[in-house]
């Protein structure tokens, strides 16, 4: 678990983490009720940059991040792995 560190700014949508916000409520075999969230990390890993190349590429091109969605550069759609938080 990472708590209150600092993420940076992402390198790609495709190299980003999700993070639910809403928190679900299971109800395991036993009758139980456990609360739990959802986490999605990216299979192909996280990537971010650093602050002085966020603002280089701000400049150049501000929808850095998007670019490799539909492009040859990075075919195919991304995968994402789903982690549970209880």
């Amino acid at each position: 678990m990472a708590l209150f560190r600092d993420l940076g700014t992402v390198k790609s949508y495709r190299k980003m983490e999700g993070f639910g916000v809403n928190t679900y409520r299971w109800v395991i075999a036993k009758g139980e009720a456990i609360y739990v969230k959802y986490h999605w990390k990216p299979k192909a890993g996280a990537e971010t940059i650093d602050r002085h190349e966020a603002a280089r590429l701000a400049g150049e091109d501000p929808d850095v991040a998007s670019v490799g969605g539909h492009t040859l550069r990075m075919p195919g759609y991304p995968t994402f792995g789903e982690d549970t938080q209880a």
